[in-house]
């Protein structure tokens, strides 16, 4: 028989005492229990969580030591929210038809352990430094990433202030922009990677007019034609049946709020906003979540409107079709040949309709009428393009995409909480 030494008893101790207080650590931990009610496959569910519903007393300290667990896979988390009085929980899971999973959420030995999480969505808001201003233009110098934006109120279009003309925003499945100056339409970045990839678009373009994400890269490329229809999801308001979008206003600033790794969000404030009937303010919260095609849109004003309108621009050789049920989320769509690489491209609004006014076909766009309760609105939009990896390839694909979508939101995973 061998001898045990004292160091090595030592160490043998340590380890067990270490094995002990892990152990301990998450059996003093949370129980989460997460039921699928649907019989769907849910992959990357998003799913929020109040921390007060999940500890009664925390420090953001201890917080950044909290991890998550499915039996033995640990789940990438985020903690979101202003301060310690509206912290939540987020993360996605994946669940099998009418599954049940029980996740710890535990405290952690290992300092920091969110750190190692790759993220899978991205937002930033680029603007050039060290730059000459030239006949309208700003040239030379470099793009950087900034939190805060106070939007100079001599901004205009194509004048090569913000790389790729605004806030960008993307998650594994697909990417998003929309000009932040007079315009203020949404567009649609195509990926053909899962990875990350906005932080390097557009660093080297000089004017918008040449930018080299209009044409085709390894990652993908800007797939829509915007013009002076409603793009995909952009907001405005209904007025003597013209789509009036925010585009007179006194001042404009940005904030980003979350980047990572489960969610990203910016928020968008208006100053001063001219809509042809009445001058307010507007608050736009736009945010992805990993894994997601969808966009959502908070929309806050500081006095009542009358609607909040949006939709989708209308293209050649496409299909419009929708999905309305009454007190229950809904869709309108469209799908066709309408990228500008010349390939097939699904786009989404989906939206509740107990907010629903009515819709209706213009010009150039299919439009959705929203009432505004209590100063707030909400919609999510959606992208799908041919090209995506493992992507819909048909209008038979992405209606069973849309009418999947559609009774997740209808139909919340339920969760319960054990202390």
């Amino acid at each position: 028989m061998k001898k045990i030494t004292g160091s090595l008893l030592i160490g043998l101790l340590s380890l067990f005492i270490l094995a002990c207080s892990s152990e301990s650590s998450e059996n003093n931990g949370v129980e989460i229990t997460i039921t699928n009610p649907t019989s769907l496959e849910r992959t990357d569910e998003f799913v929020l969580i109040p921390i007060e519903n999940l500890l009664n007393e925390v420090t953001n300290e201890q917080l950044e030591n909290f991890i998550l667990k499915d039996s033995d896979n640990e789940i990438p988390i985020q903690i979101v929210g202003d301060d310690l009085s509206n912290l939540a929980l987020i993360f996605t899971i994946n669940l099998n038809p009418n599954q049940t999973k029980v996740l710890q959420f535990f405290q952690s030995d290992k300092k920091n352990p969110h750190q190692k999480y790759q993220s899978r969505v991205y937002a930033e808001l680029a603007m050039k430094v060290n730059y000459d201003f030239k006949d309208g233009k700003y040239t030379g110098g470099e793009f950087k990433v900034f939190d805060k934006v106070s939007v100079p109120v001599t901004h205009t279009d194509h004048n090569a202030l913000f790389k790729y003309e605004g806030p960008g925003w993307e998650s594994d499945k697909v990417g998003y922009r929309f000009y932040i100056d007079w315009r203020n339409r949404f567009d649609i970045f195509g990926k053909k990677t899962n990875e990350m990839v906005l932080s390097e678009v557009g660093i080297k373009d000089i004017y918008a007019k040449d930018d080299s994400y209009h044409e085709m890269q390894v990652w993908g490329m800007d797939i829509l034609k915007v013009g002076e229809s409603t793009g995909l999801g952009t907001f405005g308001s209904l007025v003597s049946n013209i789509f009036e979008t925010v585009e007179k206003r006194d001042s404009v600033q940005y904030r980003l709020i979350e980047n990572g790794p489960v969610r990203a969000k910016f928020s968008t404030s208006y100053y001063g906003w001219d809509t042809g009937r009445e001058s307010l303010d507007l608050v736009s919260d736009i945010s992805i979540n990993a894994g997601s095609r969808s966009s959502r849109v908070n929309l806050t004003t500081s006095s009542q409107l009358p609607n909040i309108t949006t939709g989708i621009v209308k293209a050649p050789d496409t299909e419009y079709f929708e999905n309305i049920e009454e007190n229950s989320w809904s869709y309108i769509a469209t799908y066709g040949v309408q990228s500008l690489s010349e390939d097939k491209l699904g786009m989404a609004v989906f939206f509740n309709s107990e907010a629903l006014q009515n819709t209706a076909e213009v010009d150039d766009s299919w439009l959705i009428t929203l009432n505004v309760a209590e100063n707030s609105a909400e919609y999510y939009f959606a992208a799908a393009w041919e090209h995506e990896l493992n992507g819909i390839k048909n209008k038979d694909e992405f209606t069973i995409y849309l009418n999947n979508e559609l009774e997740k939101l209808n139909n919340p995973v339920d969760i319960k909480i054990k202390k």
